[in-house]
């Protein structure tokens, strides 16, 4: 991760696998992404200005009826690869914007390489068990609108990750608040941890060389025993439909104030 300070997406590159992530708390304001932090009356960018009221825009719905959010462990929390993925879903001549992660903290739990490459020849990660052991992450807090989008990105619908509830994790969020069953995609069937004699390949422990060979040695069947306790959305259930502003998500949406 790098230190958060205004810069344009398109600065932050995908290139190499999860890409450049921020480090802390981020949001996407009219194609920069800038810092922002706690306060007493919510998350605030450098100059002042109320993430909240920013993210509802004309104030006729409420947050929690516009936006999602979801643990971002991997490339979803580099800016560059959210232009890749979102950048066509806004008018032309217009920036990427309205996209927030908050800084994260999930207890027992690692980012772990997967067990088969995507389309695109890339060997991404899913988040598995890790006793002991802390993943720096973030949450994104998505616009509605991009969720199907996102879900087609993840493979969703075809198994790679499943859209789910993580019912064994909490995560500290930025300014100290525990999110407990978060959101996630998490990867399965063809996306699940690599395992090689037993042990997990975590990300952070073995370079991605090193992971590839451990690829050439893999031959299934353990996985889903290393996957963290869960419970799966439907696929044809919309993720906006299952966000619980007053019970499981609040910890996320009261860091943005009454809005």
């Amino acid at each position: 991760m790098t230190k958060c300070a205004p810069r344009h997406v398109s600065e932050y590159s995908p290139l190499t696998y999860p890409g450049e992530i921020p480090r802390g708390s981020f949001a996407i304001r009219r194609g920069y992404v800038e810092p922002i932090r706690s306060t007493a009356d919510g998350m605030a960018f450098a100059d002042g200005q109320q993430v909240g009221p920013w993210l509802v825009g004309d104030g006729l719905a409420e947050l929690a009826d516009l936006y999602v959010p979801m643990l971002a462990y991997g490339s979803n929390a580099c800016p560059g690869r959210l232009v890749e993925k979102f950048a066509r879903s806004f008018p032309v001549g217009s920036e990427l914007d309205r996209i927030v992660a908050v800084g994260a903290t999930v207890i027992g739990a690692q980012r772990a390489w997967v067990c088969s490459h995507t389309d695109r020849g890339v060997l991404p990660v899913t988040i598995a068990a890790a006793p002991d052991r802390e993943l720096e992450c973030h949450v994104l807090l998505l616009p509605a609108r991009l969720i199907p989008k996102m879900d087609r990105s993840e493979g969703r619908a075809t198994g790679h990750y499943a859209a789910v509830r993580l019912t064994g994790t909490e995560a500290r969020l930025d300014g100290g608040q525990i999110w407990r069953q978060p959101l996630s995609y998490l990867g399965c069937a063809t996306r699940a941890p690599l395992v090689i004699d037993e042990q997990v390949q975590f990300f952070d422990d073995l370079p991605l060389a090193a992971a590839e060979l451990a690829l050439t040695r893999y031959v299934g069947g353990r996985e889903t025993e290393h996957l963290l306790a869960h419970e799966e959305i439907e696929t044809d259930v919309a993720l906006i439909d299952i966000v619980d502003r007053v019970g499981l998500d609040r910890p996320v949406f009261d860091l943005f104030g009454e809005v």
